[in-house]
């Protein structure tokens, strides 16, 4: 496509760029870092000359240039200059700013000044709160940074309030599938620090707020829910209802192939319970029928039923 439009268009023509920032990320992805480098700054050299050093486009290119750099005091400076750039060109509010000053903040986790990466994530997490909301996507991923950084620190005392916090802020936002699942996310994270009785308590709210939207594009959400639901009510020793939950689990994800996204989930939840019961006999029984339940619903020698043999085994 880069060439294609390099002879038709022209090497400046903004389509062709456009074209070439593309390849310069796949390359970056596919850990060509040299070639990917070299190509986007060609395209930073093209459009600093045609569209000036102020422009939305060029400040584009930099920002994808940023943190490219071997060393990290020389990335840190590259980041802090585009963010600089951002802000005072389109405002500290505007989007690309707050995407610029995430990436800052995660390159400051990685090189360990955990504290300018914190105070940075709460600036964002604060302004996407106010402009988008609690359950907007782009929020939840500054929180979830938030929490990783509370981590690296060795403050997860701190973490369980926020995250209660966060749910409290999310119940009041209007029903959506954004709302569930941020929900389902903080579930999880309630789950990740052992608060299982409250990460209980989000998982089956959220599982009960799923019922409204019964045409899903992500299906296997309420897989997912029902079994960390499971986990949690194992340890809490409460294995009947657990089962429950892993039979729900195994019926809506009969409505896929074995070998979709649904049954994965289910094979990572046996895994999970197995993982997080401390006494294994009372689950033999409930994998037994549940290795009948997957045979019913996928057939004979389906993944899902070798799964569960193997933990029964």
């Amino acid at each position: 496509m880069v060439e294609g439009r390099r002879r038709i268009l022209g090497e400046e023509h903004p389509d062709t760029l456009a074209s070439m920032d593309l390849l310069g990320i796949a390359l970056h992805n596919a850990f060509e870092e040299r070639r990917s480098r070299r190509l986007l700054k060609r395209v930073l050299s093209a459009r600093t000359r045609t569209l000036g050093p102020d422009h939305p486009d060029t400040l584009r290119s930099r920002h994808l240039l940023a943190g490219r750099s071997r060393k990290d005091s020389a990335a840190t400076r590259e980041y802090e200059e585009v963010l600089a750039d951002r802000r005072r060109v389109l405002g500290a509010e505007h989007p690309d700013t707050l995407i610029t000053q995430d990436s800052l903040a995660l390159h400051l986790r990685f090189a360990g000044d955990l504290g300018r990466s914190r105070a940075l994530l709460e600036e964002t997490l604060a302004i996407r709160r106010r402009t988008l909301g609690d359950d907007h996507p782009d929020t939840y991923e500054d929180f979830e940074s938030m929490v990783e950084v509370f981590r690296d620190q060795g403050s997860r005392d701190e973490i369980v309030p926020l995250v209660r916090d966060a749910a409290d802020r999310v119940r009041r936002c209007p029903p959506s599938l954004d709302r569930l699942r941020a929900m389902a996310r903080l579930g999880r994270m309630l789950s990740d620090e052992q608060e299982w009785r409250t990460a209980l308590g989000v998982l089956e709210e959220t599982l009960a707020g799923l019922e409204a939207f019964p045409a899903r594009d992500d299906d296997d959400l309420g897989v997912r829910l029902r079994c960390e639901a499971a986990k949690a009510l194992i340890i809490l020793g409460e294995r009947t209802a657990a089962g429950g939950h892993l039979r729900s689990a195994m019926q809506e994800a009969g409505r896929r192939s074995p070998d979709d996204r649904g049954a994965e989930t289910l094979l990572q939840a046996v895994w999970s319970t197995e993982r997080w019961a401390d006494d294994h006999e009372p689950l033999r029984e409930m994998f037994g029928d549940l290795v009948a339940l997957a045979d019913g619903l996928y057939g004979p020698e389906n993944p899902v039923g070798r799964r569960l043999n193997e933990a029964l085994g």
